[in-house]
């Protein structure tokens, strides 16, 4: 199974936020999760349905490590892995331009 690692500046919290708001983007449903325990489970909710599995781990402070695990590893599975890391990446990007906006 391929594993789709990306580490991000950015406390835990943040990139949970960040996960659920990619996901809501995405149009996925969230099936499971464990804020606690930085994991998520969602599932497409278009045909074909696609579950894929996200954890986030603090390998270091301020870093949040966030893995995405597709529960088919064809090149389907691989391929959307691949642009739900990246949708995360402008996701964060984003926000943090808002809220850099806010503050001038």
């Amino acid at each position: 199974m391929d594993i789709f690692l990306r580490v991000f500046p950015y406390e835990k919290r943040i990139m949970l936020n960040a996960l659920y708001d990619t996901l809501e983007i995405l149009g996925f449903q969230i099936e499971t999760a464990n804020s606690e325990r930085g994991e998520i489970t969602a599932i497409s909710t278009e045909k074909p349905f696609r579950r894929i599995r996200i954890t986030c781990g603090s390998p270091e402070d301020g870093k949040t490590s966030v893995q995405l695990l597709p529960e088919l590893a064809d090149d389907a599975g691989k391929c959307l892995a691949g642009v739900m890391l990246d949708e995360i990446s402008a996701t964060v990007k984003c926000s943090l331009r808002l809220k850099k906006g806010r503050s001038i």
